[in-house]
């Protein structure tokens, strides 16, 4: 059963651990990677590490309160974000968040499509344009 609307009873909910492995996998992904090497790379290490630990610490502290709502709620995060911002504004910052995900998609197939490109090339001696590898990772 889809609890997008209403709250979700406990017999459907899943442990702390079993979500924090789930976000911990989604975001130790290769671009992440690239970002956090773009970043060092352009602000030097102590800079950078500067604004990692900021950014962790204002991300981290504000996963730790959307969770805490979500858990004494048990409602879905588009739900909060009606309650939080109205039916139109909830919309809005759910419309905000899909778009980001699909950029964050292109991303990593762009990424995929570069090194399977490279590798068909080197291996193989196959060359083919990169947006076939992007829209077959994809």
């Amino acid at each position: 059963m889809d609890y997008s609307t209403a709250r979700v009873p406990d017999s459907a909910t899943y442990s702390g651990w079993h979500i924090a492995l789930i976000v911990v996998g989604c975001t130790i992904a290769v671009p992440s990677f690239l970002m956090a090497a773009n970043i060092g790379a352009r602000l030097g290490l102590q800079a950078a590490a500067v604004a990692f630990g900021c950014g962790c610490l204002l991300l981290g502290v504000l996963a730790a309160l959307t969770g805490l709502a979500g858990q004494r709620s048990g409602l879905s995060a588009y739900m909060l974000s009606e309650y939080a911002f109205g039916r139109w504004g909830g919309r809005l910052a759910n419309l905000v968040i899909a778009c980001t995900l699909i950029g964050w998609f292109g991303v990593t197939s762009a990424i995929f499509g570069r090194a399977a490109s490279l590798l068909a090339m080197e291996i193989f001696a196959v060359e083919l344009p990169t947006s076939v590898f992007v829209v077959i990772g994809g």
